[in-house]
């Protein structure tokens, strides 16, 4: 039989597990909708160009 202790910790490893596994899909979720270079552009505060057009 397992101790509340051990019974505990996996319960809080779960809990962070669940928590890591929600904030990747949070992520994911926002960067979904742009391609890789508007992501990167955005994240390195660059302008792009792209079919003439420049995304600032």
């Amino acid at each position: 039989m397992r101790t509340r202790k051990e019974a505990h910790q996996d319960g809080k490893e779960h809990h962070d597990k669940m928590a890591v596994t929600i904030m990747i899909q949070a992520q994911a979720a926002q960067i979904e909708h742009k391609t890789v270079e508007e992501y990167l552009s955005e994240k390195c505060k660059m302008g792009s160009v792209a079919d003439g057009q420049e995304h600032t």
